[in-house]
């Protein structure tokens, strides 16, 4: 019983700030929900860095998860 107590702990302060924590034997690990990344889930990912917009457009992640392309004029 104290064993699975002491692991729970690491659970216990909710460190993972976007996603699911899991208990393991001395450490957390934190699974991030879709969109984040980080050892807490505490970073958005910027899918806007591989450059998905094509033909001049300008690339905005307006909610973590997705992002959207502003068309050039013309396109």
């Amino acid at each position: 019983k104290f064993y699975s107590n002491f692991i729970f702990k690491f659970c216990a302060s909710n460190p993972c700030q976007n996603g699911i924590c899991e208990s393991l034997t001395n450490q957390f690990k934190c699974t991030c929900f879709f969109g984040f990344t980080g050892v807490v889930c505490n970073l958005i990912v910027d899918f806007c860095s591989s450059n998905p917009c094509r033909n001049g457009a300008t690339c905005t992640t307006p909610v973590p998860g997705s992002y959207s392309c502003a068309c050039a004029p013309g396109y």
